[in-house]
């Protein structure tokens, strides 16, 4: 049966690399391939999303790689690897330039970045949340383009293209405040807004969320996005912002953000390479929190892989719920570890 296994991946991944037009490369067997496109819905746009099957191979590799293969053989595969987005990461682990190459999804460049572009479940989860986000994006500006000076708030925002694009789809003239701490991502969203003529629609800034935070607390705004930055922030630093941001909407104002939970592997993979300890969060944790605050969800879907809970929330009509003790908490993060353990 195994050998039946192996077989069926190796014909397959290696038809999957000629459709790449990566050649003379040898293929392990552990690579998943033919990642199929999957239609969530008519209005909805089509994810990366791999069969049960390929997502087992998934698990396969990132156990090799998190349990068998050396750190020091890692860093240096990827230090001295000709994979553009390989070395970006080594250079700036989850920049904004390794985040564009990812969402680019270019053709590669040899069998290391086909993986890492085109396989890598973390790379597919990130053009997934992309996908998703750009969706509601494009779908909020639609719902209100009768509705004038409407005000977009984004934190953790690198360039914001996706909000650029969303612009562009629709004609919308909102007005956007994007906030990132990365000045070159900055630079690069300015550039861009400047090429595509969004100059006088999109006011960058540079600088930490949490004290903008203070300085803006008196402006009102009937979108913010909190999109690749909750998983940085732990539950009281959290907690603090999202009652800050939700007294900064307007009626009927949406809140845009995500969990994380831990698939295939990523967490161990960043922290043993990187150090980078994400917070995992499921959808009923980020609920806790957005009740906390005042706010109440209206929509929650996660991303294919189970990398990411989508969630759109509103203000809630209901008094702020009491915080829960850190005894409580922990008790849920627990109880939710255990259950995708059992499901994984």
């Amino acid at each position: 049966m195994l050998n039946r296994l192996k077989l069926r991946y190796t014909r397959g991944l290696i038809s999957s690399v000629e459709r790449s037009d990566v050649t003379r490369l040898t293929v392990p067997f552990f690579y998943p391939y033919g990642i199929s496109e999957k239609r969530m819905s008519p209005e909805k746009p089509q994810y990366e999303s791999p069969s049960q099957i390929q997502q087992l191979c998934m698990r396969i590799f990132a156990f090799v790689r998190t349990k068998l293969i050396p750190t020091s053989v890692l860093k240096r595969r990827m230090k001295t690897s000709k994979s553009p987005l390989m070395r970006e990461f080594f250079r700036n682990p989850g920049g904004w330039q390794s985040m564009e190459l990812i969402y680019e999804n270019a053709k590669p460049a040899n069998l290391s970045d086909w993986y890492a572009l085109k396989r890598l479940p973390l790379s597919m989860e990130a053009r997934n949340r992309r996908k998703y986000v750009l969706h509601e994006f494009v779908s909020w500006m639609q719902e209100n383009r009768e509705r004038e000076k409407l005000r977009i708030l984004a934190l953790g925002s690198g360039p914001a293209l996706e909000i650029q694009e969303a612009i562009l789809a629709t004609s919308s003239n909102v007005i956007v405040d994007a906030v990132d701490r990365d000045a070159s991502a900055i630079e690069r969203g300015q550039q861009v807004a400047q090429e595509r003529g969004l100059n006088q629609q999109i006011s960058y800034c540079c600088g930490d969320v949490c004290e903008m935070m203070i300085q803006w607390s008196e402006k009102r705004y009937d979108l913010i996005s909190l999109i690749g930055i909750i998983e940085y922030l732990p539950d009281e630093v959290l907690l603090s912002l999202l009652k800050q941001l939700k007294n900064m909407m307007s009626p009927n104002a949406e809140l845009f953000t995500h969990g994380y939970q831990n698939r295939f592997g990523a967490q161990e993979s960043l922290g043993k390479l990187f150090n980078i300890q994400l917070i995992e969060r499921t959808s009923d944790q980020v609920t806790v929190l957005l009740n906390q605050a005042g706010l109440r969800v209206v929509k929650s879907e996660v991303t294919p892989l189970g990398a990411y809970p989508m969630i759109v929330s509103t203000q809630s009509r209901e008094p702020a719920k009491e915080p829960i003790s850190a005894n409580r908490i922990a008790a849920i993060v627990d109880t939710d570890r255990k259950k995708s353990r059992l499901e994984s």
